[in-house]
């Protein structure tokens, strides 16, 4: 099964899916100066449509920002969920995060600091990576700060590490006029939304939807159970919101106060 990716432009869903292609990673609107094609809430309601599986990614405009450690991790987190949300996004699965150049293993720690500021806004469960093999393995035997891992061919000496879900192979193909990159789905679940569900959220929903609610929420309270309740109020309507988004016709949109 494939994937693919793109940013220069956009091939629509149905020209997708009758090559034969399973979904697509998009890439989240950049905060700062960018070219890119990004994803929209009309691409978002066609990928629905189409019954394609569709991922996200976040990339910065600055190629190396994961250089720029925890700070900068906690800003793109908080800006890449609001652009989901902008989508119409409110079931969000995960969002990978690109380390898009050869990172060294004296950057390792930086980079993980930036992870680490993903992951507090974001929640383990959530947070992803886009990366060559070795900073792949790095996070995944480390246990550290991401759940989801997105190897490209680049910088990966021809290696594929046995825990990615997808492999950006270095395969490209044009459709619709536009290049894409093509990726191999390593394991059946990547993250991704649209996926055929019951009529019930899934485990892994629910546990995405806590994960919010980290431990600041704890902090706040601190000793004081009555401070807790804007919290309990605030996710009370995040599911309320994802039985909207998620089951249109049983949970039909209405004001939530």
């Amino acid at each position: 099964m494939t994937i693919l990716d793109y940013s220069t432009g956009l091939p629509t869903t149905s020209t997708i899916k009758n090559a034969g292609y399973s979904g697509a990673i998009r890439y989240l609107r950049k905060n700062g100066a960018s070219s890119i094609t990004y994803l929209t809430g009309t691409e978002r309601t066609d990928f629905a449509n189409t019954g394609l599986d569709l991922g996200l990614i976040y990339e910065a405009p600055s190629g190396n920002r994961m250089l720029d450690g925890y700070a900068a991790g906690r800003d793109d987190a908080f800006w890449a969920l609001e652009q989901t949300k902008a989508c119409g996004i409110f079931n969000m699965r995960s969002i990978y995060f690109a380390c898009d150049f050869d990172i060294q293993p004296s950057q390792y720690a930086v980079a993980d600091r930036y992870l680490n500021g993903v992951s507090d806004v974001l929640g383990f469960n959530r947070t992803g990576v886009y990366a060559g093999i070795n900073y792949i393995e790095h996070q995944k035997h480390q246990n550290l700060y991401t759940a989801w891992f997105w190897q490209t061919v680049a910088w990966s000496r021809g290696l594929v590490s046995p825990n990615v879900h997808l492999y950006q192979d270095g395969t490209q193909v044009t459709l619709d006029g536009v290049q894409c990159d093509v990726n191999v789905v390593k394991m059946p679940d990547w993250g991704q939304i649209n996926q055929l569900q019951g009529d019930s959220m899934s485990a892994q929903d629910v546990s995405n939807i806590f994960d919010e609610f980290n431990s600041s929420a704890i902090n706040t309270a601190n000793g004081r159970p009555d401070r807790l309740t804007p919290y309990i109020d605030n996710l009370s309507k995040r599911i309320i919101q994802h039985l909207q988004a998620t089951y249109p016709e049983t949970f039909p949109a209405r004001e939530i106060k």
